[in-house]
């Protein structure tokens, strides 16, 4: 069910176009040099090919291999959107997960390629070990990210900001009501005013 359910993530999150844009800010690959220029117009023939990948993925068969290419195209899809400078972390979160996946697959068949040794070739086991791999890839990244705020702030710096966040939570509310155009939206929820 695991696979399943993200794999109809990963069917939203693979888009079947993306609008040709200049990278002005060029992130991850495109910043090492990376011409993704191409992307856009082979957008339409990688979510078309991604169909059947996705399909094998959600039926758990050839794991390593469907975990390498959604690893591959969510990568260079997170690369190009955020190479303008308005970072998407769902991206990023996906293309943790998939990595985790990713590794934990190829390990798992590089180790267990020998038939003798004990569930060998139990893909629940292998799920339920992937499904671990994914989660602790992804506490680790929060717990980096507690640790790196915690240790650039000072310490005590965070916990001072802490009285601006209710000022924060107002101007994110204020910036999706007027980029919609939604005027209940941008009078914000309330949350602000409780903080």
């Amino acid at each position: 069910a695991m696979r399943v359910l993200f794999a109809l993530v990963l069917i939203d999150v693979i888009p079947s176009g993306l609008q040709a844009q200049e990278l002005t800010m060029p992130v991850g690959l495109a910043g090492m040099g990376l011409d993704l220029s191409w992307l856009p117009k082979a957008m339409p023939v990688i979510k078309a090919l991604s169909w059947p990948v996705l399909a094998v993925y959600a039926l758990g068969r050839l794991p390593a291999l469907t975990t390498t290419l959604l690893l591959a195209v969510t990568v260079l899809v997170g690369t190009y959107t955020n190479s303008n400078g308005s970072i998407k972390h769902h991206h990023q979160v996906i293309s943790l997960i998939l990595l985790a996946q990713c590794a934990w697959h190829w390990w798992w068949l590089l180790r267990h390629r020998r038939k003798d040794l004990a569930h060998a070739d139990d893909p629940l086991v292998r799920d339920r070990w992937a499904a671990f791999a994914s989660q602790q890839a992804i506490v680790a990244a929060y717990v980096v990210t507690g640790i790196t705020k915690v240790a650039t702030s000072g310490f005590f710096g965070w916990i001072k900001a802490a009285a601006n966040y209710p000022v924060q939570l107002r101007k994110t509310n204020l910036q999706a009501g007027y980029s919609r155009a939604d005027v209940s939206t941008a009078a914000g929820s309330g949350l602000e005013s409780w903080l």
